[in-house]
């Protein structure tokens, strides 16, 4: 177990092979299309932060429990610290120390934290596409359909990488948000890829649904880092009495 299990897995920056471009794909419908995207992905983004995430995962040829499966994740994210659960497990973090809990596994990991939960806002949710500017998701995606549905939109951004001997794309992203405040609603992303021992088209499909989206200055962390481990003179940083039978590893 280490720190990349609370990182939630759609880093949307990840490498694809970049196509040449045409100069209708920087018509300015695209580019406005895609800096809407953009807005919707970082709209949220400030402390504090309260979010309540579903995480959907399903595939056309299941290999593995992750690949069906139904995940909740919440964040509490404030200028002194940070909860953060995904399924059964934790992330505790304050100005100095950041734990991570398996209650499967019945083990933490704690670590030092030398950085502000401000400075480390995107790396904790990783909803966005990044830093990356209008030009350089341009340089990747096109804009596939645009739709409104009331006071809601829905944008759908497909890779200029075609799935090799198809014409399919690699991977597809469909938005759908709130017009007013540009309020994420839920985002499906497909990918596929060639099985190697089978030869068959591999669709996986990740759909994130924003349950709720807070900001409340009240609001306290529903746990702190010595709500799992206490001190003592002897032995220093240990499990408090209600996780006696966890294992502490001292990542130091």
């Amino acid at each position: 177990m280490n720190k990349i299990f609370f990182v939630i897995g759609f880093i949307l920056s990840s490498g694809f092979a970049v196509m040449a471009q045409t100069r209708d794909d920087h018509r300015p419908d695209t580019l406005k299309a895609i800096g809407i995207l953009l807005g919707v992905c970082n709209s949220y983004q400030q402390l504090p932060l309260q979010l309540s995430l579903q995480i959907d995962r399903s595939s056309n040829l299941p290999m593995r429990p992750e690949d069906s499966m139904r995940t909740a994740a919440v964040f509490y994210l404030q200028q002194e610290g940070a909860y953060i659960r995904m399924g059964e497990l934790e992330q505790v973090v304050n100005d100095s120390l950041m734990l991570l809990v398996s209650t499967t596994m019945k083990r933490m990991i704690l670590y030092p934290n030398r950085a502000s939960v401000a400075s480390q806002l995107k790396k904790y949710l990783q909803l966005s596409f990044g830093d990356s500017s209008i030009a350089r998701v341009a340089a990747r995606f096109r804009v596939g359909m645009e739709k409104d549905e009331g006071d809601s939109s829905v944008i759908e951004l497909t890779s200029r990488a075609a799935l090799s001997g198809t014409a399919l794309p690699k991977e597809v992203i469909r938005m759908s948000y709130r017009k007013e405040g540009l309020v994420p609603i839920r985002l499906i992303q497909t990918e596929r890829q060639i099985d190697l021992s089978t030869k068959n088209i591999l669709e996986k499909v990740t759909t994130y649904t924003w349950l709720a989206i807070s900001h409340k200055k009240e609001q306290q962390l529903p746990v702190s880092i010595r709500d799992r481990i206490g001190t003592d003179q002897l032995e220093g940083y240990r499990p408090v009495k209600a996780y006696s039978d966890f294992v502490l590893i001292k990542n130091f």
